[in-house]
C-alpha cells in the first residue's frame, strides 16, 4: 500500500486544512512523511472523519510542525493536538488557561506522529 499526504475519508475542510499543512510544513523543510484519516475503529477519535495523524521522521520537526499547528490554529480550525505525550486544546470551558499544553495521559504518547483534530 502506498503512503498518502492526503487524508482518506475525512470531512472536506479536514482534508483541505491537511493539504494546507503538508505543504507549508514541507516549504519550511519540516516534511510530514504520511498521514492517516479515518478509522472506523470504536476506540479511535478518528471515527468522526475530522482527525489527521500526520506521521513525522523526528522530533525536530515534530516540534516545529506543532509550533505551526498552533500559530495558525484559529485559520486551520483546529480544536486539540497531541503531541510527544502532551495536548493542547481549545480548554475554553474547562477552567484550565486558555491553549494551555497539559501532559497527555493515553497509552499511545505519540513520539512518532502528532494527532488533530480540526473543527467541521
Amino acid at each position: 500500500m502506498a503512503l498518502s499526504k492526503i487524508p482518506y475519508g475525512v470531512t472536506g475542510w479536514t482534508q483541505e486544512a491537511t493539504r494546507r499543512i503538508v505543504r507549508d510544513c514541507a516549504a519550511e523543510q519540516h516534511p510530514v512523511s504520511h498521514v492517516w484519516g479515518y478509522s472506523s475503529s470504536r476506540k479511535s477519535d478518528h471515527r468522526n472523519r475530522r482527525c489527521v495523524d500526520f506521521m513525522i521522521n523526528n522530533k525536530v520537526d515534530g516540534d516545529w510542525i506543532f509550533d505551526y499547528l498552533r500559530r495558525w490554529e484559529t485559520t486551520l480550525r483546529i480544536r486539540y493536538i497531541i503531541w510527544w505525550g502532551h495536548q493542547w486544546r481549545d480548554y475554553r470551558h474547562s477552567g484550565v488557561p486558555w491553549h494551555a499544553v497539559v501532559r497527555y495521559y493515553g497509552t499511545n504518547q505519540h513520539h512518532d506522529h502528532l494527532h488533530v483534530e480540526f473543527d467541521s
